[in-house]
């Protein structure tokens, strides 16, 4: 029996102990270590990895596609564990190690169901798309130069995440505003909140949904780097991105979404960056104005496929 008839094998065999529950762990545990053993020898090989896709995507056992799709496209582990993000660094696919990239702890959001604020504050977290912000009682609704309101995409509450490490210490509520035409603006709540800003009659309205918050390990851009990248090396950092991207979309490997991952509401530990996806905007400020709070540095731009913005230096 060749490796990869024995690796397919034992996913069907975990397929099927899957729907025991009085299954032998250790036994479990034992298959699962050789399996893992067995795939990436297997991604160490262009045909093993032309077989594993072949499986992942014609399998009819979703169990077996979804291992080998999680080696095929390997997924960034979360950030409860640094042996697995070393392993996934190394894998043949990734290899991030050569290039001297550490990860840092960020957080990703995704925009949830809608809901209306009927209990205090303090109740239901402040982070949250669209709606009217939070206030401490100072400042005004946003506007261009010309009086035009910005729309309230996004809020943040920085001080409640887990796991992020100094690159985030703010504490209070990040809030992004866009024009949706090139304008942006991010501002810093520090005080207590004490009620929700005024929406000007004028401005336009956008529903209030809920924002999922995960920890993720993040990377930075090209341009964030001390030197510059070759063409393979930066090939290999933008699909570091790409699978953070899929990641998400597919909740670290729950499900089958093949399609290519569109652009995640994201927050980047290295950068500070935002990238909301309808409509594309990117919100930068560079990472030593984060941390010392000044925010009037911060940066947004309207994304287009046909252009490529970097912020201001």
């Amino acid at each position: 029996m060749s490796d990869l008839d024995e690796l397919l094998s034992g996913w069907r065999t975990l397929s099927e102990w899957e729907q025991d529950p009085y299954r032998d762990y250790r036994a479990w545990n034992r298959l699962v270590d050789k399996c893992n053993h067995l795939a990436e020898k297997a991604v160490a090989d262009p045909a093993g990895v032309e077989a594993l896709r072949k499986i992942a995507a014609e399998d009819p056992d979703r169990s077996v596609r979804l291992n080998a799709r999680h080696f095929t496209t390997p997924y960034v582990p979360r950030p409860d564990s640094k042996r697995d993000l070393d392993r996934w660094m190394n894998h043949p696919l990734i290899d991030l190690v050569s290039l001297g990239i550490e990860p840092r702890v960020g957080f990703a959001l995704s925009p949830g169901e809608e809901f209306d604020i009927e209990e205090e504050l303090t109740e239901i977290g402040l982070c949250w798309f669209g709606g009217e912000p939070v206030t401490d009682g100072s400042g005004e609704w946003p506007r261009r130069p010309d009086g035009t309101p910005l729309i309230h995409l996004l809020q943040v509450e920085l001080g409640n995440q887990p796991l992020l490490d100094d690159n985030y210490p703010l504490d209070g509520v990040l809030q992004f505003f866009h024009d949706l035409d090139g304008a942006g603006e991010v501002r810093l709540v520090s005080g207590e909140p004490t009620g929700l800003l005024a929406r000007p009659d004028d401005a336009p309205v956008r529903q209030r949904r809920r924002a999922h918050v995960d920890p993720v390990w993040t990377f930075p851009a090209a341009g964030d780097l001390d030197r510059e990248l070759a063409p393979a090396e930066a090939g290999r950092l933008d699909l570091a991105h790409r699978r953070l991207r899929e990641t998400l979309l597919n909740e670290w490997g729950l499900h089958e979404h093949t399609d290519p991952a569109p652009e995640y509401p994201l927050m980047l530990g290295w950068a500070g960056l935002l990238s909301l996806p309808e409509p594309p905007i990117d919100f930068k400020i560079r990472e030593d104005d984060l941390r010392a709070g000044a925010l009037d540095t911060a940066w947004a731009v309207q994304k287009s496929k046909a252009s490529n913005h970097s912020p201001p230096r």
